[in-house]
């Protein structure tokens, strides 16, 4: 069982590096090529690469718990308190925007209104994040970045 896990784990490493590679080469950001890493190997293609299912959930949940991190320290009060109400604005605009997005897109699936609604959340979340994550691999210091 250790061989598929470290195989597995290798593969998803493997995979990472090599679309990593190919979105510095065509000035991409890094969030992308980990999107187009985990469709590569990922269960839903024709040939899937990674044996274990459960272990590839796990790892991308892990990967999505890490950028949040990564992305918390890079949060600073003097600069959110700098920034204070244009931040904050932007930051209900966006959040909420895409948590009813989320919500409508979920209910004209035909979900209930509880599953519509955690989608329209994990939706808001996760794309905070990314936009955040895409804006600093950018390294553009101007203030639409820092808000």
């Amino acid at each position: 069982m250790h061989t598929h896990l470290l195989h597995d784990i290798g593969l998803c490493v493997i995979a990472a590096t090599a679309m990593a590679y190919l979105a510095r080469i065509l000035r991409q950001p890094l969030i992308l090529a980990y999107i187009g890493a985990g469709l590569l190997i990922g269960p839903h293609v024709p040939l899937p690469l990674v044996g274990n299912f459960q272990l590839v959930g796990t790892l991308s949940e892990l990967g999505v718990i890490l950028l949040m991190f990564s992305i918390g320290l890079e949060f600073s009060i003097r600069k959110i308190a700098r920034l204070g109400a244009t931040a904050f604005m932007t930051a209900l605009l966006e959040v909420g925007l895409m948590v009813a997005l989320g919500y409508l897109f979920g209910r004209l699936l035909g979900w209930t209104t509880h599953e519509s609604l955690f989608l329209g959340v994990c939706v808001g979340i996760s794309s905070t994040m990314l936009v955040a994550k895409a804006f600093g691999d950018a390294r553009q210091d101007s203030t639409l970045t820092e808000i």
